[in-house]
């Protein structure tokens, strides 16, 4: 995470360093919704709830690595918004943070939620986007992509069945 950092997070930083991240990150997806097109621009326009990933729970992450194709599945909504399944799909992506291990340890983890999420250019391909992700209780892993589609499905709640809480992984 570059500007919700976990110590933004937990309030460790000062009131002063806390606004100035914040505001950071704001003007970064203001830059982003203007140049980008497409569902990339929806996610730095924030204006659909449904794109909303704070406080989702990992359904599963499938990763085709011989295709360079990730799928996020997240539980996310609320009482408020009503509750969905989200599913991004990133057909030239591939997992920056952490190693697979430790991205199926934060993912099977029948606590883990999406605490904050950050959409950003990726640092060393300006035609590449980067979506990072801090999980509460601990956990940070990112993907990248040039390209992104996403669909939601409507749900009744935000429960996930165990079964479906893998990474799933074709070498």
């Amino acid at each position: 995470m570059k500007w919700l950092t976990p110590e933004w997070a937990r309030g460790q930083l000062s009131d002063k360093e806390a606004r100035d991240a914040t505001k950071a990150y704001q003007a970064r997806l203001t830059e982003l919704a203007h140049a980008a097109t497409g569902p990339v621009s929806d996610l730095a326009k924030s204006v659909d709830h449904r794109l909303d990933m704070s406080d989702g729970i990992i359904d599963s992450i499938e990763i085709d690595q011989p295709n360079r194709l990730i799928v996020l599945r997240l539980v996310q909504g609320s009482l408020q918004h009503e509750y969905g399944l989200l599913e991004l799909v990133a057909p030239d992506g591939r997992i920056e943070a952490p190693s697979v291990p430790r991205l199926r340890d934060i993912t099977t983890n029948r606590d883990t939620e999406i605490w904050y999420w950050e959409l950003d250019l990726q640092a060393n391909d300006a035609d590449r986007y980067e979506l990072r992700f801090l999980c509460w209780p601990e956990g940070e892993f990112s993907i990248a992509f040039g390209e992104l589609d996403w669909s939601w499905t409507a749900r009744s709640d935000r429960m996930v069945p165990p079964p479906k809480r893998e990474v799933g992984i074709r070498d």
